[in-house]
């Protein structure tokens, strides 16, 4: 899924890897129009080769919130940053295990 990072009108959308994110694991992700504001909790991904065509490395990055009664629904967010960039990333409610929490996740395939 290719996905935006804020970008003057008219220059192409940019392609986010992984490299974007990294540096903002454990931040606080503000996910606009929402009350949602979630910490970006890991980032899954590993190291096998890729074929040559293959443009960026799959990654997955997880997000978790406590638990609640309503959660953030599955769909395309403008996300800020704590200290960083905003990107808009497609985020969807996962199963999570720990009953105190709800995960999220933003795949990029």
């Amino acid at each position: 899924m290719r996905l935006q990072a804020d970008v003057p009108t008219g220059a192409p959308p940019e392609f986010l890897l992984i490299e974007h994110f990294l540096p903002h694991v454990g931040k606080a992700f503000r996910f606009q129009d929402t009350a949602y504001v979630l910490p970006l909790l890991t980032i899954v991904s590993d190291d096998r080769p890729l074929p040559e065509r293959v443009k960026r490395r799959p990654f997955t990055l997880i997000f978790r919130d406590a638990r609640q009664r309503e959660w953030l629904a599955e769909g395309s967010y403008r996300c800020s940053i704590e200290d960083g960039p905003t990107y808009s990333i497609y985020v969807a409610p996962i199963q999570t295990l720990e009953p105190e929490f709800q995960d999220y996740q933003a795949v990029f395939n």
